[in-house]
């Protein structure tokens, strides 16, 4: 009997790390990246949350991807929020669909110790690893709004 119950709890340990382990790896999946690889990468960070009409919690939650970039590149916000689209008129999207995206920040100058950024017509330096709030170009007053985190960093 005492044989019995160690192999029992022995197995449940291992199922329990064995899950432990899966929780972990999907928890940390990796962040997609776009682009080809330029030496200078913007990691793009979107938090989103929102309430009904009724009060309702619509949800929330946290959004990354990751840009390789170049000087002159845009961005372009989707009209709903979320993942920036990179150079659209690089990208294949339909005509019809380019209206639903407004640009939201384009890389001015990428310098030796910081970066040149513009948004809604104000010019923003920052320094390498160092993060820049960027707030949507749109709000929703009975859904889900974003708040958009930016940082460069050059490898």
């Amino acid at each position: 009997m005492n044989k019995k119950k160690v192999i029992l709890i022995s197995i449940v340990v291992v199922l329990l790390v064995i899950i432990f382990l899966l929780l972990i790896v999907f928890k940390h999946k990796e962040i997609e990246t776009e682009g080809d690889y330029t030496g200078y990468q913007l990691i793009l960070t979107a938090k989103y949350e929102g309430y009904g009409v009724g009060g309702q919690n619509l949800g929330e939650g946290t959004e990354k991807k990751i840009f390789n970039i170049s000087e002159n590149d845009t961005f372009y916000e989707p009209l709903d929020g979320g993942i920036w689209l990179l150079n659209p008129q690089n990208a294949k999207i339909q005509d019809s669909d380019f209206f639903n995206y407004e640009m939201i920040l384009k890389v001015i100058e990428l310098g030796e110790d910081q970066i040149k950024v513009e948004n809604n017509d104000v010019i923003h330096n920052i320094k390498y690893n160092e993060e820049l709030n960027i707030s949507s170009n749109f709000t929703i007053y009975d859904g889900i709004n974003y708040k958009y985190t930016i940082k460069v960093i050059k490898k």
